[in-house]
Order: structure tokens, then sequence, then C-alpha cells
């Protein structure tokens, strides 16, 4: 694929998501500077909740929940990964 410039662009076949943890403790997912979703600890200490925001235009999506963070940042980047291969901008890989 040749972008306007006639240089070729690379197929992205993955979301580059980076995490930092914010003084509260929630993990924050970004792509680069902006912020792609949050994930939580629940308030009893039981569970990690999280949420992709802003990610499709649309604000921010309802709370999911897993029992592991590892476990939420797996299912971030999924649905993060999704919405960016129904759009086009992400390849199979």
């Amino acid at each position: 694929m040749l972008s306007e410039e006639g240089v070729a662009a690379q197929a992205l076949t993955h979301v580059p998501l980076t995490w930092a943890i914010a003084e509260d403790g929630t993990y924050l997912a970004m792509l680069g500077a902006h912020l792609m979703a949050q994930v939580l600890p629940m308030s009893d200490g039981d569970g990690w909740r999280w949420r992709i925001t802003n990610c499709n235009g649309e604000g921010q999506s309802d709370f999911q929940s897993s029992s592991g963070l590892e476990e939420a940042k797996r299912s971030v980047q999924a649905g993060i990964e999704t919405w960016f291969r129904d759009a086009g901008l992400l390849c199979e890989g």
C-alpha cells in the first residue's frame, strides 16, 4: 500500500498500547498520549473493572469486570483491536 507521498505504509497487526498507573491505582491504556481505556480495582478488592474510553468517538463504554488484572488488560487490548480492525485500520496478524 502506498501513501500519498508514494512511501510504503506499514499495516498494523496490533495496537501498541502502553500502560501507565495513576496515583489512585488506576491502570491507563495509552496509545501515544491518548487515553484509550481504564482498569480499576473493584472497591471490595475482589477483581477488576475496565472500560474503553473514546476509542470509537462515542465516549466511554460501560464498565466490564474481570477476575484478574492481566485478564482485564487482555480484554481491553482485544476490544480496542476489534474496533481498529472493524474500522479497517488493523490487519489480521
